[in-house]
């Protein structure tokens, strides 16, 4: 159905676009479409001062509401979610700036800014844009100065925070109706958006409280200031749940000390206190946190979160808590409790996917599985990924995706289960995608063989396919990760052409970003981030973007080599991509005895007698190859001619005939092709 969203911001900007006074700097990247009513100032190297009314109109009205963007609120084109390319976004983070001459105060980055960013991830091959949570979020114990967009306040409101002041003061209207503008821009380019919801967790403080305190665990608030699950010494560190394990975990000397630190929900304790605290926090709504009131009343409060792995080091999500999703117990673990136990969460609580109980929570049920169709009818979004998926109960995952397809049958949904080996029942679910751990392959890969062994016993067999990232908003930073840039150069071309796998670019990798979002993840022992290595009058030194005022590197002059292999690597994809994501054009991956080189190769069902591969070279000499030779080893094609379209870290422009088999690689160079054969009948 036709929208007008845009135009009606559009509309807005104009009222006040004559009348603005003042500097407005932005990074000079951000004009990818050739603006140029602007000035520069040699004070603010690599910025340029707009009238950011006027730089806005311009962006909408000449390059996302041109005639050249047909259908003004259509939904893109049905592409399979193999041929996606996924750039990953913290709307807050991605388009904030000091924009103020004075560059004391940072402004967030808001709806309205990254549309007009919109043309510079199009330029990138960018055709799904995935947003970390967009919804209200608290500040009740939230971590950092501004807290964690995964602290959901109300999962069915948006952030005020992504308003722009621009458009003047905020309400709940003014942000939906950028949030729609947002999303038509992104179809008007062929861009789908697809949205990060959490369902298993939701903030300390929630909305829900109110009406269904009953919903939540809660504990004495003074157990709280030291509570800690309680260690299994029988298990080794990051043990995995299993029933075995289940048992050591219940048998285990401190848990009659944890399970004694639950407490009944607050209108369960005493039911006329509770409605007294309903009324007077009524009179004075807005003043304080219910939560706060019940703390303050009753003693209690809601039990923070944690990881469904046992003996797991990182620390509690104190500003999450977990909701409950069952009423009962689950009968294995009914022979350890005592008499009377209030509800509780351990580990098998949270992965409910393995242990789920018999009587449901209806009404928490019926307020989850209406999430995503909000969204989808009342903005239009494409697709969601959802945080702890694999840890959900099966049958809540499986309506949500019915809901879901009966409303769009082409929506995308993306399950954050981290092992391809349990990709299959994600599958059953219905979920198109997995998260995966391609990055902490990478940073561990050694050379051809052990990427050879991953695509043969990892990304092959994985039942869906698997987000390929060097970096995610998880993980320390690819420039941290790998440090030389060749190796990184190899890595990011490889990611592109490996099968079964949807590349993803975690918002700031192409400028080189080294500080990271969040450290959830580590790589080895977690130096190579542990001080966050910047220059140490960076602000933002020692702070993560997932809890902190922050912004990218929009600036940063080592950024140009990035941004131009990304450009290149994934428009190569883009060429490619009919034959890239058929996972049965996929004829073969294999490491050479010989020296240290992978190939991979495709077979082009759309042209008989065409083979694509991709070489490289992982090793420290250069090594000379007979690129004939090896393909017919990997692929058992006799070749004819061979043409390259990447090679000497470039684009060869016109398809170069190869005029000899034998070609020298230099260490980390990749290499870029097709050959014809005629052997069509030759057996693999």
């Amino acid at each position: 159905m036709k929208q007008n969203h845009l135009k009606q911001l559009l509309d807005m900007l104009k009222q006040t676009s004559d009348s603005y006074q003042g500097d407005y700097y932005i990074p000079e990247l951000w004009n990818s479409f050739g603006y140029t009513d602007y000035s520069k100032h040699a004070a603010r190297a690599g910025e340029i001062n707009v009238n950011p009314y006027r730089f806005l109109i311009a962006c909408i009205e000449q390059h996302i509401l041109s005639p050249a963007n047909s259908n003004p609120g259509d939904r893109p084109s049905g592409a399979p979610i193999e041929e996606s390319v996924i750039y990953s976004m913290l709307v807050r983070m991605f388009s904030a700036w000091k924009h103020d001459s004075n560059k004391e105060q940072l402004h967030s980055g808001t709806w309205l800014k990254t549309i007009a960013l919109l043309p510079y991830l199009k330029a990138m091959h960018i055709n799904v844009i995935y947003l970390l949570p967009v919804f209200e979020q608290s500040d009740i114990y939230k971590k950092g100065e501004i807290g964690s967009p995964y602290a959901i306040k109300n999962i069915y409101k948006l952030d005020p925070s992504l308003h722009d002041p621009l458009l003047g003061s905020c309400s709940e209207a003014i942000v939906e109706l950028q949030f729609h503008a947002f999303i038509e821009a992104c179809h008007l380019l062929g861009i789908k958006v697809v949205v990060d919801f959490v369902f298993r967790t939701a903030a300390r403080d929630n909305h829900l409280i109110l009406d269904h305190p009953d919903w939540f665990y809660w504990i004495d608030k003074e157990v709280g200031q030291t509570f800690a699950l309680p260690p299994v010494e029988t298990l080794p560190e990051l043990a995995p749940l299993n029933d075995e394990s289940f048992q050591q975990l219940y048998r285990s000397p401190k848990i009659n000390e944890y399970l004694s630190s639950f407490a009944l929900a607050p209108s369960e304790t005493d039911e006329e206190k509770w409605k007294s605290l309903l009324a007077a926090y009524s009179e004075s709504v807005g003043s304080d946190s219910i939560l706060t009131r019940i703390e303050e009343l009753y003693g209690i409060t809601t039990c923070p979160a944690f990881s469904d792995v046992l003996n797991d080091p990182q620390p509690l999500w104190t500003d999450v808590t977990y909701l409950r999703f069952y009423l009962d117990f689950h009968e294995k673990v009914q022979p350890y409790l005592p008499d009377n136990q209030p509800p509780y969460i351990l580990q098998d609580g949270a992965k409910l996917s393995l242990y789920s109980c018999r009587v449901k929570n209806s009404g928490l049920w019926e307020y989850v599985l209406s999430v995503i169709p909000y969204y989808q009818e009342k903005f239009g979004i494409d697709g969601a990924r959802v945080d702890m998926a694999h840890a959900l109960p099966q049958p809540l995952n499986e309506e949500m995706i019915a809901r879901a397809k009966a409303i769009n049958p082409a929506f995308i949904f993306w399950s954050e289960e981290l092992d391809a080996n349990r990709s299959l029942a994600a599958r059953e679910n219905g979920f198109h995608m997995i998260s995966g751990r391609t990055w902490e392959f990478y940073y561990g890969c050694k050379g051809a063989s052990d990427y050879s062994a991953f695509v043969a016993n990892t990304l092959m067999p994985s039942h869906l396919p698997m987000i390929g990232a060097l970096e995610t908003p998880d993980t320390p930073r690819a420039v941290m990760l790998h440090r030389d840039k060749k190796r990184i150069a190899l890595l990011l071309l490889l990611n592109c052409w490996s099968p079964n796998v949807i590349p993803l670019i975690s918002n700031g990798l192409e400028l080189a970003e080294m500080l990271p979002m969040n450290m959830g993840f580590q790589a080895g022992d977690g130096s190579e981030c542990s001080d966050f290595v910047v220059d140490e009058q960076d602000e933002r030194r020692g702070k993560l973007a997932f809890f902190d005022p922050f912004y990218l590197s929009w600036t940063n002059g080592e950024h140009a080599w990035l941004m131009e292999l990304m450009k290149e690597a994934l428009g190569l994809r883009a060429a490619f991509i009919g034959v890239i994501a058929n996972g049965s054009c996929h004829v073969g991956s294999s490491a050479m005895d010989k020296e240290d080189v992978v190939y991979l190769v495709y077979e082009d069902h759309g042209d008989n007698s065409r083979l694509l591969f991709v070489t490289a070279n992982w090793g420290s000499q250069v090594v000379e190859l007979d690129v004939c030779a090896d393909i017919y080893r990997v692929a058992g094609r006799e070749v004819n001619t061979i043409q390259l379209v990447y090679q000497d870290g470039q684009l060869c422009g016109e398809a170069a005939p190869l005029k000899k088999a034998a070609v020298s690689l230099q260490p980390f160079e990749v290499m870029i092709g097709y050959a014809s054969y005629t052997n069509l009948n030759f057996a693999n």
